[in-house]
């Protein structure tokens, strides 16, 4: 299944090298206890995960601050799962006024490179620059769980789980990673 609606607004596109194969980049973007894992930015943690990963099912993900316990509610539907190529999906940060509610499409994209798999992220539809700057931070501090320096190098997410702690206010990830 395809996406066929247009999101206007800013976008924001994010690509990394993962020092992994394919399959097992695709089982961490896939497999709803992993995804718990690494699914908060630094300084947070995954309080909740709700996950139904079919063209059509929802998500639910609560993430809360460390420091403070604030959470932050991100829902959305499955629009597209093309294994170990493709996921698609919306994004919809939950407000006490639904009307303020704005829906956003982020989709991840997945291309092996021998060992190691190209992730692209693209993330159509923010609201505002600043909205868009805001989601790169989030995502790009996601994405460093999967860094070489974290552990990752395709061994099981319960090694990065065990790091975890390094992801609170204080420190900060390498960038050349």
């Amino acid at each position: 299944m395809s996406n066929t609606h247009t999101y206007a607004g800013e976008r924001l596109v994010i690509k990394r090298t993962i020092s992994a194969p394919l399959d097992r980049v695709w089982t961490a973007f896939s497999d709803p206890a992993e995804m718990k894992l690494w699914s908060a930015p630094e300084g947070m943690r995954v309080a909740s995960f709700d996950c139904d990963l079919r063209v059509g099912g929802a998500y639910r993900l609560v993430m809360e601050k460390i420091d403070d316990g604030e959470q932050h509610v991100a829902k959305g539907t499955y629009r597209e799962i093309t294994p170990e190529e493709r996921i698609a999906y919306t994004w919809t940060w939950e407000e006490d006024t639904p009307a303020e509610e704005r829906e956003t499409l982020v989709t991840w994209d997945f291309r092996a490179l021998g060992p190691k798999t190209e992730l692209t992220l693209t993330h159509e539809g923010l609201a505002s620059v600043e909205s868009r700057d805001g989601h790169n931070g989030g995502f790009a501090g996601r994405l460093q769980c999967f860094a070489p320096s974290n552990g990752f190098h395709g061994r099981p997410l319960r090694c990065i789980a065990a790091n975890r702690s390094r992801f609170t206010a204080g420190y900060a990830p390498s960038t050349a990673d």
